[in-house]
């Protein structure tokens, strides 16, 4: 999970000093309130969550090999579940680096 790591700290460096979300405008009624969280914080969470499902797969996958479990489909699943996590954070991760390249090449 080395690679969490740097899609931590080079999309950490980009958003660092990014705004709180406390632009969104909050809704009432039956949805629950945005909290008053950065971009950064946010992002840390979940690239901690994502951490973590990866460490739970190789756990399972680690105990299915030394035959402490016995259903390879539960291994199989936590493992299909972490790199899907782990695609859809990359992906999110380009488009925060895209949009900070685009950012920076506008002229004032």
């Amino acid at each position: 999970m080395n690679n969490i790591t740097g899609v931590y700290n080079s999309t950490g460096r980009l958003i660092k000093d990014a705004a709180p979300v406390s632009a969104i405008p909050k809704i009432t009624g039956d949805v629950q309130q945005v909290g008053q969280q950065s971009f950064a914080d946010m992002l840390a969470e979940q690239i901690n969550k994502v951490n973590a499902e990866g460490i739970t797969a190789d756990d399972k996958m680690a105990n299915y090999l030394v035959g402490k479990e016995a259903d390879p489909h539960s291994a199989i699943l936590a493992l299909q579940k972490a790199d899907i996590s782990f695609q859809l954070l990359t992906s999110v991760r380009d488009k925060v680096i895209q949009a900070y390249q685009e950012v920076m090449r506008t002229q004032l």
